[in-house]
């Protein structure tokens, strides 16, 4: 869909299949020669055609994936049934362009006119048109684009049959001048792709799609190149390859965490504790007065927020809702904000929101905070970060020599320069020493991740987790990174990036790898939490045995504050049906079908703790002592399409979770 909204990604898409049809059929073909060369296999003919098919199908994929957009769903016959119906009229085309036989050509022009209305009719109504409506633009875009695919397949058989027809005639002095030209094209592709990795403007103006294309098609030739040497030699090369790969790796630890260098030792230690930075929040000018001032009729409404993970999408409808709140009450709903907390795009969610408190509160400015959350999110965070995974992460496990900033860095750096909003932009790029508000204005925010050796839940907060009063047994991330000085490190006292800490808890697996600070291994947060609620609960806990204990001063509030929950999910509520387990997927998937399953629902369980906690009249709580806000919406009951999660997001769906904002209302969310 992004593909088809923007004129740069669109055109490199284009560009980029025909790159890949080439590489994947060129490719192919020399093994098929040496192969062929070698072993005489019988049927040796048919060996000509396997690498054409392979070549033509990427046109065919691509257009199947097209259709099967949701905002399309075209493919009424199913895969299956179009990837044949494809498949046999590569075999009339082959047949009509070999012998030129008029009957031929004519009936393949006729399907071809039937497959082009066929496109039409199967796009929705009024959707073919020339103009910049965001919700059809990429509908339009992806109709020529599946014109373009089909077009390229009927042109890619007639080249190759061209092509031989020419080397059968002896037209062409030498067939090497094909494999020089393929060489020339194979060093063009893989400088552009160098300089997408290295300039993020590029990566964002070739596109995810366009870039993980040509990706592809470097990868098809590499791997073919070495299936070609080892065809020569009569040697296997896999197994060495993995082998040298096991050994590097025994010596190398290439994924850590980006740390960036300070003067200051153990700053992280100077963090208050939870009872330091409770009492700073309750004397805060911000809030002290309407504190003073209430009692169990009115009392002053305390919010707790917890985020779902969820990557881009997850992350904007994070900060639209917060921003929105923010927006609609003047700037009144901050000031009764306890704490956010959430995991992998529900902290990059929070993340660029307590960014706006902080220039809002800290720095007396003006900020349009829905507007720079749109500008933010709308940023293109994946190319990159892809690339570097389909490139020098690959790659790193075979050379030792190879040292560059591995997928999660490149993700980390997108982050912080990006998107449009230079204002969250600069506070990503900043430490999160600075960031943090040590004077209670702020809330207090949690970002959870995972320890992978152990499992445990850990947490990158402005307040000290391990202390004098155990709140929570969680594992202190930035207690660690202060520890850096006394293990080995790149530097003696590090310090971390707000791009970096939200990430820590946004590592979904190869989407971004485990990342190591001192010997211990972080991975996503969702693993354990997927929605900050463990915590939140853990930190009303600690509030109710403070204010029940009449010897404390905490005793006094006990009737003064009501707490609220604010759970801003991105999931489908309806529970899907069970379904039957092929006994093939139990035995040799059953595990990973597991984790899966326990992922979603470690996460369900504790929001189902911390709601009936809430409501179990432990602590005076709001009128709504739990409020969930999905996406979508209860009341958009039209709209049932799916959001994807990665960490690019089209216009498309931006729009539609703008919709879905209409239906949040600052007056009914914090009654």
């Amino acid at each position: 869909m992004q593909a088809g909204e923007f004129q740069g990604p669109f055109i490199w898409t284009v560009i980029a299949i025909m790159i890949w049809m080439l590489f994947a059929w060129y490719s192919s073909r020399l093994v098929s020669d040496t192969y062929v060369h070698k072993n005489k296999p019988p049927f040796h003919y048919l060996f000509r055609h396997f690498p054409r098919i392979i070549g033509y199908n990427v046109a065919v994929g691509l257009q199947l994936a097209v259709l099967n957009l949701p905002t399309v769903a075209a493919l009424q016959f199913g895969i299956i049934v179009l990837l044949t119906l494809h498949n046999l009229f590569y075999v009339l085309l082959d047949r009509a362009f070999v012998r030129k036989s008029k009957p031929l050509l004519l009936a393949a022009l006729g399907l071809s006119i039937i497959h082009i209305v066929y496109l039409y009719q199967a796009f929705p109504d009024n959707s073919i048109a020339l103009k910049k409506n965001p919700q059809t633009l990429h509908i339009t875009s992806c109709f020529f684009m599946s014109i373009f695919f089909f077009l390229f397949q009927i042109g890619f058989v007639w080249l190759m049959i061209w092509r031989r027809e020419q080397l059968q005639k002896g037209r062409f002095q030498q067939k090497s001048n094909w494999k020089k030209g393929y060489d020339a094209l194979a060093i063009g592709v893989f400088l552009l792709y160098v300089f997408i990795l290295k300039s993020a403007w590029l990566a964002d103006h070739v596109g995810a799609l366009a870039a993980t294309l040509l990706a592809f098609g470097l990868w098809i030739g590499f791997i073919y190149f070495i299936k070609n040497i080892a065809i020569k030699l009569h040697i296997r090369l896999g197994l060495p390859i993995l082998v040298l790969a096991f050994i590097y790796g025994c010596f190398s630890h290439p994924y850590k965490v980006r740390l960036e260098k300070t003067e200051t030792q153990y700053q992280y230690a100077n963090r208050p504790d939870i009872d330091t930075y409770l009492n700073y929040w309750l004397q805060s000018p911000l809030r002290k007065d309407a504190i003073t001032a209430a009692d169990s009729a009115h009392p002053f409404n305390v919010y707790l927020v917890i985020a779902d993970g969820g990557a881009s999408k997850s992350g904007y409808w994070v900060a639209s809702v917060l921003s929105k709140l923010e927006e609609e009450t003047k700037s009144d709903f901050s000031k009764h904000l306890l704490s956010l907390a959430g995991a992998s795009g529900g902290s990059v969610g929070n993340g660029a929101f307590y960014a706006l408190l902080n220039e809002q509160i800290e720095k007396k400015q003006t900020v349009a905070f829905a507007d720079e959350s749109r500008k933010f999110f709308r940023g293109d965070f994946f190319t990159s970060s892809f690339a570097r995974f389909l490139g020098p992460d690959l790659l790193r496990h075979f050379i030792p020599v190879l040292s560059v900033d591995d997928r999660a860095a490149v993700l980390e750096r997108s982050m912080e320069g990006i998107s449009e909003s230079k204002l969250i932009n600069n506070y990503f790029n900043g430490v999160v020493d600075t960031l943090f508000n040590n004077k209670g204005n702020l809330p207090m925010l949690f970002i959870n991740t995972t320890n992978l050796q152990s499992g445990t839940p850990g947490v990158v907060s402005n307040i000290r987790i391990n202390n004098d009063s155990k709140f929570t047994s969680r594992m202190d991330v930035l207690q660690l990174v202060d520890q850096q000085d006394s293990l080995d490190a790149p530097f003696k006292h590090s310090t971390m990036k707000l791009s970096t800490a939200v990430i820590l808890g946004a590592r979904f697996p190869y989407i971004s790898p485990a990342g190591e600070i001192n010997k211990k291994y972080f991975v996503d947060g969702g693993y354990f939490d997927n929605s900050g609620g463990g915590i939140t609960l853990e930190v009303l806990q600690y509030l109710e045995n403070r204010m029940n204990d009449t010897a404390d001063n905490f005793n006094k509030l006990k009737h003064k504050l009501a707490f609220k929950v604010i759970y801003i999910s991105n999931g489908n509520a309806e529970k899907g049906k069970d379904k039957e387990l092929h006994p093939l997927v139990n035995d040799l998937a059953a595990p990973l079908l597991t984790v899966l399953g326990t992922y979603s629902k470690q996460t369900s369980m504790s929001n189902d703790k911390l709601r009936s906690y809430m409501l179990s009249g432990k602590l005076d709580t709001a009128k709504c002592p739990f409020q969930t806000l999905n996406l979508p919406m209860p009341n958009d009951t039209t709209d049932k399409m799916t959001y994807p999660m990665n960490w690019v997001i089209s216009d498309y769906h931006l729009q539609r979770m703008d919709n879905n904002l209409k239906y949040v209302h600052a007056g009914d969310v914090l009654r």
